[in-house]
C-alpha cells in the first residue's frame, strides 16, 4: 500500500515533472498540454483518460499495431473509466507488464496514494518506449560481429573466386604450351 508520503518522495525526486515533461512531448500540438507540474495539476489533465489514449495511440500507431478506441469528450465517470481501462488495455498490446498498470478508480479519484499506481504506470511506459526503440548494448556487439563476419565471408569468397580463375588460368596457359610443344615437335 503506498502512502502520501511515498508519493511524496517519489514527486520530489523528479518523477512526476518527468512524466509530464514526457506525455506533453508525445502528444505535442494534438492535446492541450499540462500546464503546471504538481499532482493536482497532473490528475486533473488525465483523470478523463483523453490524453492517456491519444499517448498510447501514437505509440501503438509507430509499431504498427491497432490503435484503442475511446471517447474523446469524456463527461462522466462512467466513459472517463472506460478511457483509464482503454489505455491499460492499449499499453499492454503495445508490451507493458500486466503489473505496472493502475485501476481506473486509481486515476479517477486521484488520492496520492493510488495516483502513484497512475504515475509509476506512465513511468513504466516510458521505460517500455525506450526499450522497443533502442538497441541494448549485447544487441548493437551482436549486431557488430554479424556484420564482421558477413565482411570476412565475402573477402574470402572473392580471395577463393581469384585463385581459382588465377589457377584455371595458369592451367590453360600450361596446357597451350604443352599442346604447342607436341604440335612443333
Amino acid at each position: 500500500m503506498f502512502s502520501p508520503q511515498k508519493y511524496d518522495e517519489v514527486e520530489a525526486g523528479g518523477t512526476t515533472n518527468a512524466v509530464m515533461i514526457w506525455l506533453n512531448a508525445v502528444v505535442a500540438g494534438d492535446h492541450e498540454p499540462i500546464a503546471s507540474h504538481n499532482q493536482k495539476e497532473l490528475h486533473r489533465a488525465l483523470r478523463d483518460g483523453v490524453m492517456l489514449c491519444k499517448v498510447i495511440n501514437k505509440l501503438l500507431e509507430s509499431k504498427g499495431k491497432t490503435l484503442i478506441k475511446f471517447n474523446k469528450k469524456a463527461g462522466s465517470t462512467f466513459v472517463a473509466m472506460g478511457n483509464s481501462e482503454a489505455f491499460c488495455k492499449g499499453c499492454t498490446d503495445y508490451g507493458l507488464d500486466k503489473e505496472s498498470l493502475f485501476q481506473s478508480t486509481d486515476l479517477w479519484e486521484g488520492r496520492k496514494g493510488p495516483f502513484l499506481n497512475v504515475i509509476n504506470c506512465i513511468h513504466s511506459l516510458g521505460f517500455c518506449v525506450r526499450k522497443v526503440n533502442q538497441y541494448t548494448v549485447v544487441e548493437a556487439v551482436v549486431v557488430g560481429v554479424v556484420v564482421v563476419v558477413v565482411v570476412v565471408v565475402v573477402v574470402v569468397v572473392v580471395v577463393v573466386v581469384v585463385v581459382v580463375v588465377v589457377v584455371v588460368f595458369a592451367a590453360i596457359v600450361i596446357i597451350a604450351a604443352v599442346v604447342e610443344t607436341f604440335f612443333k615437335s
